[in-house]
């Protein structure tokens, strides 16, 4: 067997990975992929190999062994177009901005290749199709056809220019085949027609070398040389189907299916034609058979396993085998059993959340390939995915696009449509909507209620809803009350929907209205009674350093301190006194643009927030469009920034964060699947009686920092301290955990190799002690 078992495949890329900087950069991270959604395969000499948004997965044959390839293991990420196996066992792997990359699934050393991306002078340079020819690689893109060598590492040709079409004309599929005179020949499929070359021409970027096939019109998507001829997917609308083009220049109709094949593939003594439902076993002088899996019908790929077996990639399914079998009136219906590998149910995350019990919580919309939106739990390393469909509860088409961990541990998601799902800890699940809350559907549907969030005061929950009555009561005792806008104070306006709930410690909930806006709701001594509510509204053209940045409110937050944190589209505010909202002057919680330490510039700003969260040290996560940033407790610093650039995340854009307070794990929803890394606070633990130090040793070329947990009290006095007493850190922390960078105060350079004494003195009278070990 050619691949490393996964317990030793991050230790190979580790090693592989050249400059110290990389080993810091991918420590400690995990990647959660959900492999159901494949979008392209490739048949190798020890298995199957299936690519998603989020990575790669090998199966292996027979053994089935898996093997998972990540952003952390050094792999670009994101949404592959084509995949193929060299003669030497190399997986190549396109992408649809043109990257492509080498995987040695001996090493796993991952190689990229920037030739194809970099072609700017085309809008798309998406690949296509690999095809791995001896040394060279053919690949179909967006803008032509580009040959590299394999060997050599580099481009050695391009033809972007095919006959009479258009320069940088798409090209699907392309193969080498004889031509008319026997000759050997380059095909090119596209959506202009089939167009051919002389594969040893002398200079194939010029027009005329190219020839375009008279006798089969329409677009083009898949080639394939089989018994003798060239067979081609596409045609004409209304007459797509597989073509066999006879001797004399004719193409001859196959299938009589009006189906996009989009793609052909020999394997054993038979060519298979994919569609998005079907794929078609043709035999030479035998009716075809059609393989059909009726939950599989987003078909992306086929392969030939090393045992002859035929593989099938779908975008909502998975990886599965076809079953050998004997047709029945030439059709083969089967269930698929896709590989099965832990992750979540998508890749496509929509908000995120963790309970004080650690257990992870994943809320995502319904996908385009699939009906159904799911649920994912995260509990102690083990997933389980809840999938609407399969709840039996009347929620198949409701999207869910909101997720809060009550302080029990129950879950409630938010949806689109079918109001509230509630996960109970025993494992019970329930729905409320029109039918049993106070919950209230559109004019035109009142059976389609939308939830956007969630908030709790004590034992009552507050509960936002797209409707005249915007903000509902729930109570422990199931009471549900529905509540309109206050007509007293400000008037928020009746078409703001909430979006974000935030309760500060004096009652006064915080309300992102999206493009809206900010509004506060003061729901008086008794929640269910409007009569004594009143409301602030802030919107409108800010001053420079006062009121909203931004009028688009992302998310709201209450920090350790009390103040309220605002996230915009173009950057941070911040409430200081929330407390005077109605008993004091209106300036006085007037939002403040957040500022640098010195007060010399705005921090953060013009940055599109997505989402806020607050660690248990009272540092806050702000998740943008442009990374992740840790600010200081106080606010007025970046004490941590993640980008794609330093880290194994394959965006820039995170979607949603959450912190697990048990580990400190900060988990990020992007565009391309959900990651982890390790952060520095968790909560305290009052019954620790030593110091728990990770990584020991600190090796600084492998590791961004120290960690250290296990803190009793609610503040501590921390010291790092040389054997001979010399302190080389300090500082005052709150919460169970704090991340030392290895630097020496004195210095302020490195500290220097060594064991190191950890001491935290607690406010509560405790002393706790532990110890690191530094290699450099």
């Amino acid at each position: 067997m050619r691949h490393p078992a996964p317990s030793r495949l991050a230790l190979l890329v580790l090693l592989l990975a050249g400059a110290p900087s990389a080993l810091a950069q991918t420590a400690g991270w995990q990647a959660y992929p959900a492999y159901n959604e494949v979008g392209a395969i490739a048949g190798g000499p020890d298995g199957v190999w299936a690519a998603t948004r989020a990575g790669v997965l090998f199966y292996g044959v027979p053994d089935g062994e898996i093997v998972t390839y990540t952003t952390v293991n050094g792999l670009r990420g994101g949404a592959v177009g084509a995949m193929d196996v060299d003669a030497s066992g190399m997986l190549w792997i396109g992408y649809v901005d043109g990257l492509f990359e080498r995987l040695d699934p001996v090493t796993g050393e991952v190689t990229p290749f920037f030739a194809v991306a970099r072609a700017d002078q085309y809008p798309s340079r998406g690949v296509r199709r690999i095809r791995a020819i001896g040394d060279l690689l053919y690949l179909a893109t967006d803008f032509g056809i580009v040959v590299f060598d394999a060997a050599l590492g580099q481009v050695v040709d391009s033809y972007a220019r095919l006959g009479d079409l258009e320069a940088g004309t798409p090209v699907n599929d392309v193969i080498e085949a004889p031509l008319a005179d026997g000759a050997p020949g380059l095909w090119a499929a596209t959506a202009g027609g089939i167009y051919t070359a002389p594969r040893d021409g002398t200079n194939l970027q010029t027009p005329s070398a190219w020839t375009r096939d008279t006798g089969l019109d329409g677009e083009m998507f898949s080639l394939a040389q089989f018994d003798g001829a060239v067979y081609v997917g596409g045609g004409p609308d209304g007459v797509r189907d597989v073509y066999r083009r006879g001797d004399e220049g004719d193409w001859r109709r196959v299938l009589f299916t009006n189906q996009p094949l989009i793609e052909l593939r020999r394997i054993g003594e038979s060519l298979f034609a994919l569609s998005q439902f079907f794929a078609f076993e043709i035999r030479p002088g035998q009716p075809y058979v059609t393989y059909f899996a009726p939950e599989a019908d987003v078909l992306r790929g086929i392969a030939a396993g090393p045992d002859g077996g035929v593989w099938l990639g779908d975008g909502a399914v998975g990886l599965f085998r076809a079953p050998s079998q004997e047709p029945v009136d030439n059709r083969i219906e089967f269930s698929a059993e896709p590989v099965s590998f832990p992750g979540p149910g998508t890749n496509n995350i929509a908000a995120l959340d963790v309970g004080a019990d650690g257990v992870l919580w994943v809320a995502t919309p319904r996908l385009e390939v699939n009906p159904a939106a799911t649920i994912n739990r995260l509990d102690g390393g083990e997933w389980t995915v809840f999938e609407t469909t399969d709840l039996d509860l009347d929620i198949s088409r409701a999207p869910f696009e909101a997720a809060t961990v009550g302080p029990d541990g129950t879950f409630y998601a938010g949806s689109t449509g079918r109001g509230m799902t509630v996960f109970t800890p025993d494992g019970s699940v329930s729905t409320y909507s029109s039918a049993n809350s106070s919950l209230i559907g559109s004019s035109d549907d009142p059976t389609y209620q939308v939830v956007r969030e969630l908030a709790f005061e004590g034992g009552i929950r507050w509960v936002s809803n797209l409707s005249a009555t915007p903000l509902h009561v729930f109570d422990e005792d199931g009471n549900w009350t529905a509540l309109a806008y206050p007509t007293r104070g400000d008037r928020i306006p009746a078409t703001a929907d909430i979006f974000q709930i935030a309760i500060d410690d004096f009652g006064n909930k915080w309300l992102g209205l999206g493009d809206r806006g900010l509004g506060v709701w003061d729901t008086g001594e008794d929640p269910t009674d409007p009569s004594d509510d009143q409301a602030l509204y802030f919107s409108g053209s800010p001053t420079s350093g006062q009121g909203l940045p931004d009028p688009r409110v992302r998310d709201v937050v209450i920090d350790r301190e009390g103040r309220v944190w605002i996230g915009t589209e173009r950057g941070l505010a911040f409430v200081f006194s929330p407390g005077s909202a109605f008993s004091g002057s209106r300036d006085l919680v007037q939002p403040q643009w957040a500022r640098t330490e010195d007060g010399t510039s705005f921090l953060l700003r013009d940055v599109a927030v997505n989402d806020l969260e607050v660690d248990p040290a009272g540092q806050i996560w702000v998740a943008t469009t442009t990374g992740a940033f840790l600010l200081n407790a106080e606010g007025n610093g970046v004490v941590r920034e993640i980008t794609s650039a330093d880290s194994p995340l394959p965006s820039d854009d995170i979607l949603s964060i959450a912190v697990d307070p048990t580990s400190g794990l900060v988990f990020m929803a992007t565009s391309e699947g959900l990651f982890s890394v390790p952060g520095d606070a968790t909560i305290r633990e009052p019954a620790s009686e030593a110091l728990r130090v990770s990584p020991s040793p600190f090796r600084p070329a492998e590791a961004d920092g120290v960690v250290v947990s296990g803190l009793a009290a609610p503040t501590s006095q921390i010291r790092v301290l040389t054997v001979s007493g010399e302190v080389v850190h300090e500082a005052d922390v709150t919460g169970g955990s704090f991340r030392w960078d290895g630097r020496d105060i004195r210095t302020g350079r490195p500290a220097s190799s060594g064991v190191y004494i950890v001491a935290a003195a607690g406010d509560d009278g405790s002393t706790l002690f532990g110890k690191v070990a530094i290699l450099r």
